[in-house]
């Protein structure tokens, strides 16, 4: 039986397994004992399942004891974040607080005897422009020209007056105000005047409106001034006897 040759390179055409280690047709292959002498591999043996679970199982112990300072310290800083929130809300109550109460003092101690002040002056306007009409309409039935245009003259700037200061409690939210209905109020009205009558259905009752009451939003500057019917006092006849 004729056998072919093979070089080191292995000629065309040939199949080479393990290239470099082994030729299926070499003369000078080796065994595979002793190839794989060159790079030796070893198995390990395997553990059983008991032992994997008990190495597990002394990781975790280890980790266990590795995480007990850090949950200490996780409850510290949550009890710090509890404290800083709660200080935080103090703080921010007590701020409230304080801007509540620096504005109650500005009103009360700024804004209140200005407002009052200018309500005076508006008021004294106002009734110098009622006896100027008053004025003006018995001179106009005396045909009194010369009077007229001076009482005209002082009624205008009376009306003005008045005028311009209720726009300037205006800027402020100031506004003048006059109850509703014919039953003395007292959370917004103040009696000036009492009417006496006999009329039973009328005590109570307004018997005029003096000046007009103001009002900042919801809170109430000055009540409005009315007159008031009052029952009629009886008469008190002394006792002679006979």
């Amino acid at each position: 039986m004729n056998e072919k040759p093979v070089n080191a390179e292995g000629s065309a055409g040939e199949e080479k397994l393990f290239p470099g280690k082994l030729s299926s047709d070499s003369d000078d292959a080796r065994g595979l004992d002793e190839i794989f002498e060159d790079d030796p591999q070893v198995v390990p043996e395997a553990q059983s399942a008991s032992q994997q679970t008990a190495d597990m199982a002394e990781h975790l112990g280890l980790i266990q004891q590795e995480l007990k300072p850090l949950a200490g310290q996780l409850a510290e800083t949550n009890a710090e974040i509890k404290r800083i929130k709660l200080e935080q809300r103090v703080l921010t109550e007590m701020h409230d607080r304080c801007r509540e109460l620096g504005e109650q003092h500005y009103q009360r101690e700024v804004l209140g005897p200005l407002f009052r002040s200018a309500i005076g002056i508006a008021d004294r306007g106002r009734q110098q422009a009622e006896r100027l009409k008053e004025l003006l309409k018995k001179h106009a039935a005396r045909d009194n020209k010369t009077a007229m245009r001076a009482i005209r003259y002082l009624l205008d700037a009376r009306q003005a007056d008045y005028i311009e200061i209720e726009s300037f409690l205006a800027n402020y939210g100031v506004e003048p105000f006059e109850s509703l209905g014919e039953k003395f109020d007292p959370s917004s009205q103040k009696c000036i005047s009492k009417i006496e009558t006999t009329e039973i259905s009328l005590v109570g009752n307004l018997s005029h409106r003096l000046l007009p009451g103001y009002r900042r939003e919801e809170r109430i500057i000055r009540q409005e001034f009315v007159g008031v019917y009052v029952p009629k006092k009886k008469s008190q006849t002394p006792n002679t006897g006979e």
